[in-house]
């Protein structure tokens, strides 16, 4: 409901200076006995009436407006209430325009809810269904390396691995996987691998150009990877 906007500009009356200050009436006797005043005083403004209509209304407009006790300007106490009736204050509105770093919201040419960062016009949509592309069987050389054991099957990520987000690997080796090392992978990972297995996982956050995962064991012989990619 829209907030009621009372009048502020009620008016006295103004008498005519002639009026020397005092209002004049006519006092005329009835039939009936009684006496009718009418108002014969001279005016240079007529002021507004106030009466029960006006009371009422202002009355209304007091019990519609916000109750301060229902105003909430702690910021936490804000994230637990879940009732009818109250408000949120500057205080917490402010940091969570704060804590959302510039971040808003708008649709596209197209009509599609999204974001905006930093004030900028562009609107990036929000994504309805994930985006993801799959390899399967990828073929991964090894090298014979320091260390015990000192064969590495070894993966490179590509230009196409390091557009997506997230980078999963499930390598099929030869030989039996001791550990898993990473190099020139900036995001935090996650690996897994059963010790003396031929299974192995890697999760890599944010995959860059030519990082690469190693699969270390003590055999040779064919590896290759199941490759998911997720935005």
């Amino acid at each position: 409901m829209a907030k009621q906007v009372l009048p502020t500009n009620f008016m006295d009356d103004i008498l005519n200076e002639s009026m020397n200050g005092k209002r004049r009436w006519i006092i005329t006797q009835n039939d009936d006995g009684t006496y009718t005043f009418e108002d014969a005083t001279t005016y240079d403004q007529l002021g507004n009436t106030f009466g029960q209509a006006q009371v009422n209304e202002m009355n209304k407009a007091i019990n519609e407006s916000v109750d301060q006790a229902r105003v909430i300007d702690d910021y936490k106490t804000l994230a637990a209430v879940n009732q009818n009736g109250f408000v949120p204050g500057a205080k917490p509105v402010a940091q969570l325009i704060s804590d959302l770093g510039g971040l808003s919201f708008g649709q596209d040419a197209d009509g599609n809810w999204g974001y905006k960062i930093g004030g900028a016009d562009t609107v990036v949509p929000f994504k309805g269904e994930l985006d993801f592309d799959y390899e399967h069987n990828v073929s991964i050389p090894y090298v014979v390396a320091a260390g015990n054991p000192n064969v590495l099957h070894y993966y490179t990520m590509t230009e196409e691995d390091a557009a997506y987000s997230y980078l999963a690997l499930f390598a099929v080796t030869a030989g039996s996987v001791v550990s898993i090392e990473l190099s020139g992978v900036s995001g935090p990972s996650i690996v897994c691998n059963k010790p003396g297995g031929n299974y192995s996982f890697a999760l890599i956050a944010n995959p860059v150009l030519n990082g690469k995962v190693n699969f270390r064991h003590g055999g040779t012989g064919d590896g290759h990877v199941f490759k998911l990619m997720i935005k």
